[in-house]
């Protein structure tokens, strides 16, 4: 066992940058998890119980401000310190800047300089629970200060009961279509955009594909349809089946998920029949 500085969860895709932002950092005295994508990023986050976050702004499958946006969604990391980085030119990195106030944003040309430095100031600005007390670290997800937080199986918990609450209700949505009221459709739409980001970050990621194809489907849909009585059970029945079943510590099911998958796909080729 040994001590560190603070714990830095690191998102990069392009491995050489990934390397020399964890040697760095590793240099400086942090424990680094690094990760070459955000799949699971929330389980991460729980396990290792990360003081920060270090995300790449240019990620294939999420923005690093979209990760951003929806681990906010969780109480349990929605106040953890995030740093995000840009291979952006000097003007796209004030434009940036602007756009996401009050959100740390270095240029990775600067990194060497920088990184540690406001690192630093982040974690030690009282945004985290332990500032940049050092502490002990032995296996990975062990810390002698480590405080007690919700496991990530119980954010799957709280992402199905939301699932359950939000997918029955397709079957009003298309008398809204049918007048033109979009607003409520519009809302129904964001809903499923951050459920799938969700499930994405915590590696349910063919739920999350699935997600993005209904709401892909929504989006494009001119007319009215309702959703037959034996599709919504189904989609119910799934649910409720997929929250029993049993999952570890991480949050990944010791089972397949084919319940509710089953129920999203029947859900999904009912909406994309021809008329």
């Amino acid at each position: 066992m040994g001590t560190v500085l603070g714990r830095v969860l690191v998102i990069d895709d392009d491995p050489f940058m990934l390397k020399v932002i964890c040697d760095l950092l590793e240099r400086s005295g942090f424990h680094v998890v690094a990760q070459d994508s955000p799949v699971g990023a929330t389980q991460v986050i729980l396990r290792e119980r990360v003081d920060v976050a270090v995300i790449d702004w240019n990620l294939p499958e999420l923005q690093g401000d979209d990760v951003v946006r929806l681990l906010r969604t969780w109480d349990e990391v929605k106040d953890l310190p995030i740093l995000l980085i840009t291979g952006a030119d000097d003007d796209a990195l004030a434009t940036l800047r602007q756009q996401i106030p009050g959100m740390h944003v270095l240029s990775k040309a600067d990194l060497r300089e920088q990184l540690v430095g406001t690192l630093g100031a982040v974690v030690g600005s009282g945004k985290t629970i332990r500032g940049m007390t050092p502490v002990q670290v032995g296996k990975p997800g062990e810390f002698s200060s480590a405080p007690q937080a919700r496991k990530p199986g119980d954010l799957v918990s709280l992402l199905l009961a939301e699932l359950g609450e939000t997918l029955p209700a397709l079957d009003g949505i298309w008398s809204e279509v049918a007048r033109g009221q979009r607003e409520g459709v519009s809302s129904f739409i964001d809903k499923l955009d951050r459920l799938a980001g969700q499930a994405h970050l915590l590696a349910l990621d063919e739920a999350s594909d699935l997600l993005k194809e209904l709401r892909d489907t929504l989006r494009a849909l001119p007319h009215q349809r309702k959703v037959p009585r034996d599709v919504r059970r189904a989609m119910e029945g799934g649910i409720a089946a997929l929250s029993a079943l049993p999952h570890n510590g991480d949050g990944a099911f010791t089972v397949p998920p084919e319940p509710l998958i089953g129920a999203l796909r029947k859900a999904r080729e009912e909406l994309t029949q021809p008329s």
